[in-house]
C-alpha cells in the first residue's frame, strides 16, 4: 500500500474541512507501461489491496492478472485501513476524531479519488469494477466523468440506497449505540456492538441455504459460526470506521445521473441477493445507456460478489470479448 498525502483543506459537500486527507492506495502491475487500467472499488470493510479479498478474480493467475492490467485501488476514506478515518489524528487538536469525524457523501469520496488519479496520471480507465458499496462508487464516478471509463462492471448494487438498506443501516448503527462504551474517546469504543451489528449483516448478506450448506443444522453450529466472524471483524476493524461508513453508504443516489453514463456497462445481480434484488439490477441496467444485464444463480446472497468468482470471470469475459474482440 502507498500514502497520498493532500497536505491542502479538503471540502466536504457538508461544508465540513479536513485540515487535510491521507489516501491509502494499491497499485497492482506497472502504472506506467501501456497496459489497460482497471479501477477496483472495495466495498464496506475491505482494504485498498484487492488481491486480499477478491481472490480468484484478481491477481496472479486470475482474470484481472497484473501482468496484463495496472490496476489501482483506493482505501475509501472513513475506513482504517489507510485512508484518513475516525482514529486519525486531527491536526489542528492533536488528537483522534473519534465521533467527529466528518461523513463522506459518496460524491466526497469520488473527488478524493480523482486526487489519486490525477497523482498517478491516469487519463483513461479501460475497466471500473466494484460490487455492492463499491459499484455505488463507480456509478457515480461514471456519472461525474462521463468520458473517464471505456467500461464499467457493477455487481449487486443500485442507483440509491434503498428503503431496505437504509433500515438495515439503521438496525446495524443501532447494535453499535447500544453498547455502553460507544460514547467514549477511545479506539476500543463501540466493540462488543460492531460484534453485534456484523452478526447481523452476516445473516442478511447470505441466505438459509448457505447457512444450512456452511454448518450442520445444529444450534452449536450456527452460533459458533456468527460468533467468530464477530469476533474476526473486531479484530480487523473499528466501530468508528463501520458506523461513519455506513452513514456515507446513506448517502448514495445516483439516480438522475444514470443517463449521464456513456461507458459500456455490464450490470450483474444474483438470484438471491436480498440486499440488493434482481429488480434493481433490472433498473440499473434499463436506465444506462449500452447496458447489458445478467443475472446469476448462486445460493450465496449478497456475498455471491465475493464469492463466485468463477461465475462472475465468465460474465466478464464474455462482456468484454463481445464488445472489444477481446483487446482488453
Amino acid at each position: 500500500m502507498q500514502l497520498y498525502q493532500h497536505q491542502q483543506p479538503f471540502y466536504l459537500s457538508s461544508g465540513y474541512c479536513l485540515p487535510q486527507l491521507t489516501l491509502g492506495y494499491t497499485i497492482l502491475g506497472d502504472v506506467e507501461s501501456a497496459r489497460p487500467v482497471v479501477w477496483v472499488f472495495h466495498a464496506l470493510t475491505a482494504n485498498s489491496n484487492p488481491e486480499l479479498w477478491w481472490k480468484g478474480l484478481v491477481g496472479t493467475g486470475t482474470f484481472f492478472d497484473p501482468s496484463n492490467y495496472t490496476i489501482i485501488c483506493v482505501n475509501i476514506p472513513g475506513s482504517c485501513y489507510g485512508s484518513s478515518g475516525p482514529l486519525s489524528v486531527n491536526p489542528e487538536t492533536n488528537e483522534p476524531y473519534y465521533h467527529s469525524f466528518p461523513v463522506f457523501s459518496t460524491t466526497d469520496i469520488i473527488r478524493s479519488f480523482q486526487l489519486i488519479r490525477e497523482a498517478v496520471n491516469i487519463t483513461s480507465i479501460a475497466i471500473g469494477i466494484g460490487g455492492s458499496m463499491g459499484a455505488q462508487h463507480l456509478l457515480q464516478w461514471a456519472a461525474m466523468e462521463p468520458g473517464l471509463f471505456e467500461n464499467i462492471i457493477t455487481i449487486a448494487s443500485n442507483s440509491k440506497q434503498s428503503a431496505y438498506g437504509l433500515a438495515i443501516d439503521t438496525a446495524q448503527r443501532l447494535a453499535i449505540e447500544a453498547d455502553c462504551t460507544w460514547k467514549n474517546n477511545a479506539g476500543n469504543a463501540g466493540m462488543e456492538g460492531l460484534k453485534a451489528a456484523r452478526a447481523m449483516a452476516l445473516v442478511l448478506y447470505r441466505t438459509y441455504q448457505s447457512f444450512a450448506e456452511k454448518n450442520t443444522g445444529t444450534k452449536g453450529d450456527a452460533e459458533s459460526y456468527q460468533r467468530y466472524q464477530a469476533t474476526k471483524i473486531a479484530e480487523r476493524f473499528n466501530a468508528f470506521s463501520y458506523y461513519n461508513l455506513s452513514l456515507s453508504r446513506n448517502t448514495h443516489d445516483v439516480e438522475k445521473d444514470l443517463e449521464l453514463i456513456t461507458a459500456k456497462t455490464l450490470v450483474i445481480g444474483f438470484t438471491s441477493d436480498a440486499l440488493f434484488p434482481v429488480e434493481e439490477q433490472k433498473h440499473l441496467a434499463s436506465r444506462i445507456k449500452n447496458a447489458q444485464l445478467e443475472i446469476a444463480e448462486s445460493i450465496y446472497g449478497h456475498d455471491a460478489f465475493l464469492v463466485e468468482t468463477d461465475i462472475l470471470t465468465s460474465l466478464i469475459k464474455s462482456f468484454l470479448n463481445e464488445n472489444h474482440d477481446g483487446r482488453i
